[in-house]
């Protein structure tokens, strides 16, 4: 397949931010053989770019209207620079018909490839440690962010093989606690907030670390019921949030440790070990 007309192409480039520590690129034309070549070199300059040489990559493609042979091989050669600085590259890929150029040159076997940029930061930020999955963000104390934050919790549940009914209550209770950091631990506080997420054979573990530094006492298992059904409506908005993490986690705890509050819930999995 030959384009009918050839393009330079484009690059828009998003650098790091602090919510999601990815470089962002997105690639816009006709990217043919005569391509490769400043493809590589662009690719290059942007490596050399201290600020862009410290964090992983995701490469768009969505935008493309010809994608040859030897301008994957450009990428391919990117992603082999960004091994040897330690970081990984992720293509986003939402056409069949690249997807299926990459597998006929058995390149999916070297390339990490998403359908969206979601997809693709879950992959890059959920790291693979032996009998388990990770995710480790820091985000600002912004509402708006915890959105972000909670969808990609999702993804990475998706991608780990959780049920629906354990990915829906992982997004609940990820919401439930960034929300809580947020409008409750960092008031005042310029400092960000920390979700560890763990996914293991049997459980799932999300702690939320805010600056605030503040404990505050859980509602016991005799009160729970009582709680919940309380006829005067008189509980405070948090305590509501907490009562509801409480009834859908197998444990919740919180902690403080130097300075920092720590809320950690694990959720048992479904037709895991309780």
């Amino acid at each position: 397949m030959t384009p009918k007309s050839y393009r330079p192409p484009r690059l828009r480039l998003q650098p790091p931010l602090p919510t999601f520590p990815v470089v962002h690129v997105r690639l816009a034309g006709d990217i043919a053989r005569a391509g490769a070549d400043r493809l590589g070199h662009d690719l290059a300059e942007l490596l050399d770019d201290s600020a862009l040489s410290v964090a992983d990559w995701i490469i768009d493609l969505g935008d493309l209207d010809y994608l040859s042979s030897r301008c994957l091989g450009a990428l391919v050669a990117h992603q082999r620079r960004l091994a040897e600085a330690g970081l990984r590259l992720a293509l986003v890929v939402p056409s069949s018909w690249i997807r299926q150029k990459i597998e006929l040159l058995g390149l999916h076997e070297r390339l990490l490839i998403a359908r969206t940029k979601r997809e693709a930061l879950a992959l890059l930020l959920g790291r693979a440690e032996p009998g388990e999955r990770r995710l480790q963000i820091r985000f600002p104390a912004d509402l708006q962010a915890c959105v972000s934050v909670r969808r990609l919790a999702a993804d990475i549940a998706i991608q780990s093989g959780l049920s629906e009914m354990d990915a829906m209550r992982l997004e609940l209770i990820t919401d439930e606690l960034c929300n809580n950091a947020v409008e409750h631990g960092a008031v005042g506080s310029t400092e960000p907030i920390e979700l560890v997420l763990t996914v293991r054979a049997d459980s799932v573990v999300i702690e939320v670390v805010d600056p605030g530094g503040k404990f505050f006492a859980l509602p016991n298992a005799a009160a729970l019921s009582t709680q919940v059904n309380d006829p005067t409506g008189d509980i405070p908005l948090r305590r509501r949030g907490l009562i509801l993490v409480q009834k859908m986690a197998r444990d919740l705890e919180v902690e403080v440790v130097e300075g920092a509050t720590h809320v950690r819930a694990v959720l048992a999995r479904e037709g895991g070990a309780a």
